[in-house]
């Protein structure tokens, strides 16, 4: 059971189960048993908590508030990358082991096409639709920034020019919380519901309160996810009903129609952050009105859960 602070959740396929690493106000953890067993390393590169995390067969990159940091040795030494020093970071998207892709809050985007060794930065100046960058994600050589207030940049020329989804161009709305692509399918979290679409951008289909898709009264989604370009995940920002009120959505078949798991179903976290691997689904919260953060995982798509304190906002998939 975990009774540290967790910031940032990361999953790789490991032998039989699943390797986790996770940041923490108390260092750096790994369990190679789908967080059975854990062990520490001492060596956290800042004090301050990781708010992004994800992990290539060679390299661990993790963002703080300070910048970018990264392990080449399973987080025994870190380096940090001196080009996004002091750059807060909301999100980390890798490649092919070299394609890193950095959201930064009020510094835009970073893309490095060499493992981190060199970067190029995109701001409103190159077109992107905002400075803060809250996720990215890269698919079928599309590259998917979501931000803050000016919705959805798409970017299909490694980001050389823009195009911008906005509420007028058919998304749900413009601030957008999650990013989540698999090919030609997108799935976009937003403050009023979830985008999808399949031709890359091109053309959306939303579900929101006024298509009936919303649980416990609201459609504000944390965190959305794929399994599959039909399978679709997405956690609700449910207010009003302190902290029982949790929810899941699934569909299994892109959306056109859902099943809801909430705290009835036994699932004990607020969902602020989704991680799907397969069938098994992790679900993260942090602190809130007194009570600790969750972390509740199942391992039978939803069906059953297991749930321990763990703080985690901030989970990332790579199927």
């Amino acid at each position: 059971m975990l009774f540290f602070t967790i910031f940032a959740i990361f999953l790789l396929p490991y032998a039989i189960s699943n390797r986790i690493y996770l940041g923490t106000y108390f260092g750096f953890f790994t369990s190679d048993d789908d967080g059975r067993h854990w062990r520490k390393s001492d060596t956290m590169p800042v004090s301050s908590s990781a708010k992004a995390i994800f992990a290539t067969d060679s390299k661990i990159y993790m963002g703080f508030d300070e910048g970018l940091f990264v392990s080449a040795d399973q987080g025994q030494l870190w380096e940090q990358s001196s080009q996004l020093k002091n750059n807060p970071i909301n999100s980390i998207f890798v490649l092919n082991n070299t394609q890193v892709y950095v959201g930064t809050q009020d510094h835009g985007l970073y893309i490095s096409l060499d493992g981190g060794d060199s970067w190029t930065q995109k701001t409103i100046a190159d077109g992107l639709g905002s400075n803060n960058v809250v996720s990215v994600y890269v698919a079928a050589g599309t590259i998917y920034a979501g931000t803050d207030v000016a919705g959805l940049s798409i970017s299909a020329d490694g980001g050389k020019t823009w195009m911008i989804k906005q509420t007028a161009q058919g998304l749900a709305d413009a601030k957008v919380t999650s990013v989540f692509a698999i090919g030609d399918s997108v799935v976009v979290g937003t403050q009023q519901g979830v985008s999808i679409s399949k031709d890359r951008g091109q053309t959306w289909e939303n579900k929101n309160e006024k298509t009936g898709f919303e649980c416990y009264s609201t459609d504000n989604i944390y965190s959305v996810a794929m399994s599959s370009p039909n399978t679709i995940y997405a956690t609700f920002s449910v207010a009003g009903c302190g902290l029982l009120c949790h929810c899941l959505g699934i569909s299994s078949d892109g959306g056109n129609t859902w099943t809801f798991k909430t705290d009835k179903d036994g699932v004990g976290s607020l969902g602020r952050s989704l991680f799907v691997l397969g069938g098994e689904i992790y679900l993260g919260d942090i602190r809130a009105m007194g009570d600790t953060g969750h972390l509740s995982i199942s391992r039978d798509n939803g069906n059953t859960w297991i749930t321990q304190p763990a703080e985690v906002p901030s989970i990332f998939v790579v199927p």
